[in-house]
């Protein structure tokens, strides 16, 4: 995925038990002088509790509009996290193994896809492309397409390397997840993570962005290549431009959240509340 500057999600950081014994907070924010960010939130614990959570810089540089710890995010490729979340949910439940192949699922798949295994395609070692960058799908982007339509324009490329052989970071075959899940589950995915995750942990500003490109008061930017400091909003710029519908990256990279919901999702995900400690370990090792 390009460089956009969705989310800024600081969850520790060394010294912070001097920082939050001093409540220096002034001096933790001023980090964000020498990022390359328009603007961040963040939010600290010690030792399980809230201890501070603060927002400095622009929501949107063009209206100057301060950014707020309640703003809405798209949180970009951290969508993954919930991906990878919801196929290990449905594996316990039974309703897939991780040793399944995608032909089980999605039979009409590029036949070198068939027998790809979702463990692989969770851990980016399918040897599945990237397709972001593929000049001729990039001429749709900023159309809605299904998930459907979706998967027949970007699985026509050949596999980057053998299954298993390598680590090759693919937004694909986090999109192919997505439609396994629905299959798996007999649930469109923005309804299953909604019913599964958001409604049950009280995560009431988190969305999946099932068409548009954009959602809430945050604006996305990308860098400028040629001027330090310089921001670029993508859906208009013309040095780098990226007007992508959110159905094109869908379970890659769709959902909003916010700094406090996305505090709930950790919580839950370490305590056991949404998945197993052995699915959790198993996700994180």
């Amino acid at each position: 995925m390009k460089k956009n500057i969705f989310f800024c999600l600081c969850v520790g950081m060394y010294g912070i038990k001097a920082v939050a014994q001093q409540h220096n907070f002034a001096e933790l924010m001023q980090c964000h002088n020498s990022s390359e960010a328009p603007g961040m939130v963040v939010r600290l614990e010690q030792s399980g509790k809230h201890i501070y959570s603060g927002a400095v810089g622009l929501a949107n540089i063009g209206t100057e509009r301060p950014l707020n710890v309640d703003d809405i995010f798209q949180i970009g490729s951290v969508t993954k996290t919930f991906t990878a979340v919801a196929i290990l949910k449905l594996s316990e439940e039974k309703k897939l193994s991780l040793q399944d192949t995608l032909a089980k699922f999605i039979p009409d798949i590029n036949p070198e896809y068939k027998y790809l295994t979702i463990d692989r395609i969770l851990s980016h070692t399918s040897g599945l492309p990237d397709y972001l960058g593929d000049p001729s799908v990039s001429k749709v982007y900023d159309k809605y397409a299904s998930i459907d339509q979706v998967i027949q324009s970007i699985s026509k490329q050949p596999l980057n390397s053998e299954p298993g052989k390598e680590y090759s970071y693919s937004n694909l075959g986090y999109v192919l997840l997505g439609k396994v899940i629905e299959i798996a589950s007999g649930t469109p995915y923005d309804q299953f993570m909604f019913n599964t995750f958001f409604n049950p942990l009280k995560m009431d500003n988190t969305f999946v962005i099932t068409r548009g490109t954009s959602a809430g008061k945050v604006n996305g930017y990308t860098t400028s290549r040629n001027e330090p400091k310089k921001y670029l909003n993508p859906q208009e710029s013309t040095e780098r431009r990226w007007n992508v519908d959110r159905s094109w990256i869908y379970s890659a990279g769709a959902i909003a959240s916010t700094l406090s919901d996305m505090h709930l999702w950790q919580n839950a995900l370490k305590s056991g509340h949404v998945i197993s400690k052995e699915s959790y370990k198993l996700m994180t090792s």
